[in-house]
């Protein structure tokens, strides 16, 4: 009996050792499933990071691209798409276990399922307001095209105004073309790109004709037209002309320059010319000959600047133009004896005009004299 009992007794603590070793066994077998799923939950959590960080990267050239203002609305979702990723990424950021946690009581997603989504959101969305951007931009170039040119041109800061109200037709445009309405954007663009030129001309002329417009308008205060009607047509004429090439080139920004300047000329011309008639007036002559004389003076004036290859001075009192040539030949030509001769022939020119006005106020001296004496004859009829 007692031999059978020890014989039980080891049989049973064999049957408790093996179970324990199978115990034991299962254990270390569930760690290290355990183990390999929380090292793979780590690698997604880290994945999720980069994808939040190439997300914030991707929203910031959105927003370098102007895609708020191309695709308002997919920009916008893809802004709270974002949001809503960062948001759930929050919940687990410092403790990677709650990455697992429901969203929701009733929810069967996790929070990092959640953010996968809406990352996944936001992608589609931004892939979406650039496929727009690039239809916007393909469907209105001439738009566009016009609207870089009129901030070259700085039109903003002379019309500020108008400068957002056609950014406001564009935008309209833009939205048409969102709203999958191409065909009404290509009808509205011709009337912007008509408004967008007509501000570009109205820029061009406030930029570089500005001083000319103004120059001409204080002519026109005067009674230069009436003294000086030829030279006054002549620097209106100029004037109208710059303005007319604006109109229909404002991008020949040269030759717009030199009109501009031309018109400058001649109505700095006009003036002076109105000036010498005026002078010629206080000596009561016959007020039709006095633009003539002067013209007939700037006339034989000219043919000599342009001989010695001077610039054109017709905008300087005859003084000035004297000076100038003066200056001319002794800086260019001061051993050229055909120079010194045509020196010698504006001074005469000069000279003449002196005589002209001194013969004028000797005519005027008898005329009043001769008055004089009939109305002391009258008078002493009378007596």
């Amino acid at each position: 009996m007692l031999k059978d009992f020890k014989g039980s007794m080891i049989a049973v603590s064999i049957a408790i050792a093996l179970t324990g070793c199978a115990t034991t066994g299962n254990n270390a077998t569930n760690s290290l499933a355990d183990e390999a799923a929380r090292s793979e939950l780590m690698i997604q959590i880290n994945s999720v990071k980069q994808s939040i960080d190439a997300a914030d990267t991707a929203f910031e050239e959105g927003k370098e691209l102007e895609l708020n203002w191309y695709a308002s609305e997919d920009f916008e979702e893809a802004k709270q798409a974002l949001e809503k990723a960062k948001s759930y990424y929050a919940e687990y950021e410092a403790n990677p276990d709650e990455a697992m946690d429901k969203t929701g009581f009733f929810s069967s997603t996790t929070n990092i399922e959640a953010t996968e989504e809406n990352l996944s959101i936001f992608t589609a969305k931004i892939a979406s307001a650039k496929a727009t951007r690039t239809l916007v931009q393909t469907t209105l170039t001439e738009a566009f095209d016009n609207r870089e040119y009129l901030k070259t041109i700085d039109a903003d800061q002379h019309f500020p105004d108008l400068v957002k109200a056609l950014d406001k037709e564009l935008k309209d445009l833009i939205d048409d073309i969102a709203d999958d309405k191409t065909e009404r954007a290509i009808a509205g663009q011709a009337e912007l790109v008509a408004k967008q030129r007509a501000l570009e001309v109205k820029t061009i002329t406030k930029v570089y004709l500005t001083k000319a417009q103004d120059s001409f308008q204080a002519l026109n205060n005067t009674n230069a037209k009436q003294v000086a009607p030829k030279s006054f047509s002549e620097a209106s004429s100029t004037l109208t002309e710059a303005l007319a090439f604006v109109a229909s080139a404002p991008k020949q920004l040269e030759q717009i320059e030199e009109k501009a300047n031309l018109s400058l000329f001649y109505t700095k011309r006009a003036e002076l010319i109105a000036d010498e008639v005026k002078q010629l007036r206080s000596l009561q002559q016959k007020p039709q000959e006095h633009e003539s004389y002067i013209l007939r003076i700037e006339a034989l004036l000219s043919p000599i600047q342009e001989a010695l290859g001077s610039k054109d001075a017709r905008n300087l009192s005859f003084e000035e133009q004297t000076k100038a040539l003066e200056d001319f030949v002794a800086q260019n030509l001061s051993d050229d004896e055909t120079a010194e001769k045509a020196l010698q022939e504006t001074k005469a020119l000069l000279k003449e005009k002196t005589e002209y006005i001194e013969f004028l106020r000797s005519k005027i001296a008898t005329a009043e004299q001769e008055n004089t004496a009939s109305t002391e004859e009258t008078s002493n009829t009378e007596n």
